[in-house]
């Protein structure tokens, strides 16, 4: 709409018109020595004096830029940190290039330099190492010796020789040439056969090249040096492109091997060791790039062998991929101190990605024998490829058999940090032969699975206050489907449960305490400081047969008992007492569990040697005998034990205090971490039961009165 043009209707002739004028108004300009004023009196705000330079290029320009670009640096630092930390970030929606193919792995030809910003990565030492005593070693002192043997691994040209139908020569050329690539370590090149693949999916050699060139320039120059040869008309990755857009298999040639002599004297002069050694941790990309060229030669070829399995059945094969297993690392700290366990680890990816990520001891067990066959080949290749590489990695164990039966694995549960179940397709009877197990785990232990070990939900109360999921506190965290091989089923969980009995402590403590306290009543004012009277003595309890042949009091006859029935269906006195799948929760409702799972599988064997699945009262009430009377002479002197016992018990009470007392505000607490609505009157109820009338708080020795009345000593 034009607002300076007339309208010319009749009906709009009277109508103002607006225009626009531009009034050029002089300004006085004030004397070059004149003093500074302030402001006038009638509040008028004065002109601005004019830099006579406003328009002159600052000499500065270049520090300021300079400065602006530390602090984007630091921003982008900071970014990282919070991502490692698990700092949650305002925008809920994932960035699409989080997950897009960083080793840019397409068959594509008519690519440039110019497509992506390829920066080296900062140094910087890992989330998971800075929890560690000391830092990883990165660098293989091996890989660098002057009398280093000669490396075994599968070359890229054996990769496309021994499938020669799946290749054609590259640009369709009557013959096809060969090239080395140099790596940084003494003995390390690798021979490529310049061929094209026939499908998409199979390797491709010289894209393989060309990311591993891309890779070291990135991780192992000097930062001078990989600027140079990262950006610009020196880029080895844009000359690359630029040599293949022209089909000319001499020119790709010749910037391999111009590569080869910038990177051969680095390697001689030490330059590439001393830049390892600042190096404590490895990016992303680093890992996929070693990770994708074991898998290329030893599990690609023969992937089809991993979809013979039966659907529906525990042995369903899915895989985790390198974005997620990274992210778990880093949500567990897992460091090169501590020990790592894929249970049913399948070809080894992860327990691979273990050893060369953290550097820590890693486990894998797998039952299936296809799987095991290709694992066996990627640790062979592995070996081998990471001292090509000039790194230093953490050992690499492989079982092969039922992880549930297998006698290696009870052992290495007890010492083993991090456990990793990819359970996604496990049945639910074998998740809970795995829970059952994970009670050998060392407090502080954790395990991750695709599927939750403790419900959803899980609330402990009264009637399982004897499960084995007690025994876990569980965190859930997200994927995104491009972090699993199922990614078709779009984002998803997967869980920490850490081994951690303290909030099961702190809630048998309480229920064997004063469950239900009752209220102390005042007794009338007429007998107030008169002498009581004696108290009668309590009927004297006459101990069973079956107790007297296993030295048992009365009590504790009783409680095995009703232990016993607690775990028993109505009719199972006359089928034979109650399934051996219960033994173990009846011990641990008697306080005497089993100490690992050797004991319970010898427990099992004694009271149910015919493996009939039934164990009898007396065949029980033996077994029980005998760990109730070796809990109660375990430990040393049993005042010692029990004012230990009682300490523990106080402590869980007080945050860790051992002086002051257990107020209300302590039992309001540990009622909200059991998830318990406790009325303030039953609390209340609870302190004057303790106390004898008054609400000051429990004291310690208040406290160890409350626990031998409540029996806890036995």
């Amino acid at each position: 709409m034009n607002w300076n043009k007339p309208s010319t209707t009749s009906g709009n002739a009277n109508k103002p018109v607006i225009r626009k004028a531009t009034v050029q108004v002089p300004v006085a300009e004030p004397a070059a020595n004149s003093a500074p004023t302030h402001a006038p009196a009638s509040g008028a705000i004065p002109a601005r004096r004019r830099d006579p330079n406003r328009f002159q290029l600052s000499q500065t320009s270049r520090t300021k830029s300079k400065g602006a670009a530390t602090s984007r640096s630091n921003a982008v630092s900071r970014r990282a940190l919070d991502s490692v930390r698990g700092v949650k970030r305002k925008s809920a929606t994932p960035d699409v290039n989080q997950f897009s193919d960083e080793d840019g792995d397409s068959s594509e030809v008519g690519t440039t330099d110019s497509e992506a910003s390829r920066k080296r990565p900062k140094s910087s030492i890992s989330s998971v190492d800075s929890h560690s005593g000391s830092r990883r070693k990165l660098v293989s002192d091996d890989a660098f010796r002057e009398d280093s043997e000669p490396l075994s691994f599968i070359h890229g040209a054996d990769a496309t020789s021994a499938y020669a139908a799946k290749f054609k020569n590259a640009f369709d050329d009557d013959d096809y040439s060969s090239v080395e690539l140099v790596y940084p370590s003494r003995n390390g090149k690798e021979r490529f056969d310049l061929k094209w693949p026939k499908t998409k999916d199979d390797y491709n050699p010289m894209m393989d090249v060309m990311n591993t060139v891309e890779s070291l320039v990135t991780f192992y120059f000097p930062e001078e040096l990989s600027g140079e040869y990262l950006h610009g008309n020196k880029a080895f990755r844009g000359r690359l492109n630029r040599a293949m857009q022209r089909e000319s298999i001499p020119e790709w040639i010749e910037v391999v091997e111009e590569f080869n002599s910038v990177l051969a004297p680095l390697i001689h002069d030490g330059t590439i060791q001393r830049e390892l050694r600042q190096r404590h941790s490895l990016a992303l990309k680093w890992i996929e790039r070693i990770l994708m060229q074991i898998c290329e030669r030893t599990v690609s070829p023969k992937a089809e062998k991993l979809n013979a399995y039966k659907v529906g059945s525990s042995n369903v094969y899915g895989e985790l991929l390198p974005r997620l297993v990274t992210d778990i690392f880093r949500k567990v700290q897992l460091n090169h101190e501590q020990i790592f366990i894929d249970l049913g680890s399948g070809v080894g990816n992860v327990v691979l990605q273990a050893a060369l990520e953290i550097g820590c001891e890693s486990w894998g067990i797998e039952q299936l024998p296809t799987p095991c066959e290709l694992a066996e080949m990627q640790v062979q290749e592995f070996r081998a490829r990471t001292q090509l590489w000039g790194l230093n990695t953490g050992t690499v164990n492989l079982l092969a058999g039922d992880m549930t039966t297998h006698p290696s694995i009870p052992a290495l549960l007890q010492r083993a940090d991090v456990v990793l179940v990819n359970n996604q397709a496990f049945q639910p009877d074998l998740n809970d032969k795995l829970l059952n197990m994970f009670l050998d785990l060392k407090p502080g232990a954790r395990v991750v699975s695709l599927k939750p070990f403790v419900p959803v939900g899980h609330k402990m109360a009264m009637r399982n206050v004897d499960s084995v999921v007690n025994q876990f506190v569980q965190q859930s965290f997200e994927y995104f489907s491009e972090m699993v091989s199922w990614s078709a089923q779009g984002n998803g969980h997967w869980y920490v449960a850490t081994k951690d009995a303290r909030p099961s402590s702190v809630f048998l403590t309480t229920i064997r305490l004063v469950p239900h306290p009752p209220k102390r009543k005042q007794p009338p004012a007429s007998t107030r400081g008169a002498p009581k009277p004696p108290a009668a003595a309590p009927p004297t309890k006459r101990r069973s047969k079956l107790a007297k042949e296993h030295n048992l009091t009365p009590d504790q006859e009783a409680e095995i008992a009703e232990a016993f029935s607690l775990f028993s269906a109505p009719d199972d006195t006359a089928h034979g007492g109650i399934a051996t799948s219960e033994i173990r929760r009846c011990l641990v409702a008697l306080n005497a569990p089993p100490a690992n799972q050797a004991e319970m599988n010898e427990i099992l064997a004694t009271v149910d040697p015919e493996r009939t699945g039934r164990v009898g009262y007396e065949y029980f009430v033996a077994v029980a005998a005998l760990k109730m009377q070796a809990r109660q002479a375990g430990g040393g002197g049993g005042e010692e034990r029990e004012r230990e016992e009682v300490g523990r018990a106080f402590r869980l009470f007080t945050l860790g205090r051992e002086e002051g007392v257990i107020g209300l505000g302590d039992l309001r607490r540990v009622a909200r971490e059991l998830r318990e609505e406790v009325p303030e009157a039953v609390l209340e109820d609870m302190v004057r039961e303790a106390t004898g009338g008054g609400l000051g708080g429990v004291g310690r020795e208040e406290f160890e009165g409350v626990m031998r009345r409540a029996g806890v000593f036995g």
